[in-house]
């Protein structure tokens, strides 16, 4: 009976999926759970089922340097302090806010600001994305409107490249735009584990008629 029930249980599928909502918005039924499943279990993202992500908020700066430090493990703690005038010396995020600075992640604007709560933008995430994780690589996929002369254009097709991100059914990134909380989670898990790239199907270009 013993031989018959380890037989049974070592030719089971197995699944990584947990069967337990993380937030009140990310429920199994989610079509990303899998990625947020993965977040949590890296200690990235904190689950709790009482409360929502907020998958349709859009993400700030501060909320996109605490996904990327839970990512690196970083030691924010010890890292030397960077002053910005908008975050005061008490605050609790600056050594966090120091570390990211410090490791030439995310810097401050030329007035010596570093604009926590402002909204990231997508072509922003990409930016952040290859330089943080040292990504590289060329495709020849173009998006009708990312230009070939814009500050994020190598950073994108090198998500292209890597089958981190497919932009838009229109062929758009949409590279102004503010991201989401779900979307930047999404793209930070594809970084972070290749299996997660699969779905990730490029749009179909049409070509231009004569």
């Amino acid at each position: 009976i013993l031989f018959v029930l380890l037989s049974i249980i070592l030719f089971l599928p197995f699944n990584n999926t947990s069967a337990a909502a993380l937030y009140t918005d990310v429920q199994d039924s989610y079509e990303a759970k899998a990625e947020f499943d993965f977040l949590a279990e890296q200690g990235i993202v904190t689950a709790n089922p009482k409360e929502a992500f907020g998958i349709n908020e859009t993400i700030t700066r501060l909320q996109a340097v605490q996904l990327l430090a839970g990512a690196l493990k970083l030691d924010y703690e010890n890292a030397p302090v960077v002053l910005f005038k908008d975050v005061a010396e008490d605050d609790e995020h600056l050594p966090l806010i120091s570390a990211i600075s410090h490791a030439n992640i995310m810097k401050g604007n030329e007035k010596g600001e570093f604009r926590p709560h402002d909204a990231l933008t997508r072509a922003q995430m990409a930016n952040i994305l290859v330089k943080t994780f040292g990504l590289s690589g060329t495709s020849n996929h173009q998006f009708k409107d990312v230009s070939k002369t814009s500050s994020a254009s190598l950073a994108v097709q090198i998500l292209v490249a890597n089958k981190i991100t497919a932009g838009y059914s229109d062929n758009t990134f949409r590279p102004g735009i503010a991201v989401t909380k779900a979307d930047f989670a999404i793209h930070l898990a594809r970084v972070l584990n290749s299996d997660f790239r699969a779905s990730v199907v490029l749009p179909e270009i049409t070509p231009a008629q004569p």
